[in-house]
């Protein structure tokens, strides 16, 4: 228990890599222990080891021992998330279901949904979902990021325009909001004010090589 409690701290401090191979020393001597096997396949999820992190959370859902609803949802998104990273999307959207069955008001499972969506070719159906999201949490940083990208990818510049003024109205500090902003400006042929963000993104720390490519574009 007490290795397990560190892992967990390991995990808080996104310190992913650690807490997977603490977690991974665990299983070898307790391979039933289904807490552990879930954390680490959270792990596995956090350090881009997708088909392992399916493998750990089927393991908790096809366990012998009985697991509480919580850590049943818990493994549904982590094989969710998992199947997403491999571009496997109709397992993705089968995984998610069960999970959004047991937790309908996970707002980051509503977002995964509306990028599965996305992937599988239902644009429309995605912004429907994106938009029922922001309604709902008008200042989740996240769903209007999302809802952005999603929007300029739909040439919705104008939507788009305006997630990402709310956005730097949140995160004034976040350079990249102001590049991806100037993006949609300069489609948007308002290339003074594109000029404004690539400037003021440079000021806030982005490299002037990252946003060389855009400058050119609005002189």
């Amino acid at each position: 228990m007490l290795r397990y409690n560190l892992a967990l701290i390991e995990m808080a401090r996104g310190e992913s890599k650690k807490a997977e191979k603490t977690l991974t020393d665990i299983l070898k001597k307790h391979p039933d222990y289904v807490d552990a096997r879930l954390a680490r396949g959270e792990a596995y999820l956090q350090n881009g080891k997708d088909a392992e992190a399916v493998e750990d959370a089927k393991k908790v859902l096809e366990s012998d021992e009985e697991i509480s609803r919580e850590m049943k949802a818990r493994a549904h998104f982590v094989c969710a998330a998992g199947y997403y990273a491999a571009h496997r999307f109709v397992e993705a959207k089968s995984e998610l279901l069960q999970h959004l069955r047991l937790r309908p008001d996970n707002v980051n499972a509503r977002l995964l949904e509306a990028l599965i969506l996305l992937q599988m070719g239902q644009s429309v159906e995605s912004l429907n979902r994106l938009n029922a999201i922001v309604s709902a949490n008008p200042d989740h940083l996240d769903a209007l990021r999302t809802r952005a990208e999603v929007q300029t990818q739909l040439n919705m510049l104008q939507p788009a325009k305006g997630d990402y003024a709310r956005l730097i109205e949140l995160c004034p500090t976040d350079a990249s909001l102001f590049v991806e902003r100037a993006r949609v400006l300069i489609t948007l042929g308002e290339k003074r004010a594109a000029a404004r963000d690539l400037d003021k993104a440079v000021e806030l720390g982005m490299p002037t090589g990252m946003v060389q490519s855009l400058r050119m574009l609005v002189r």
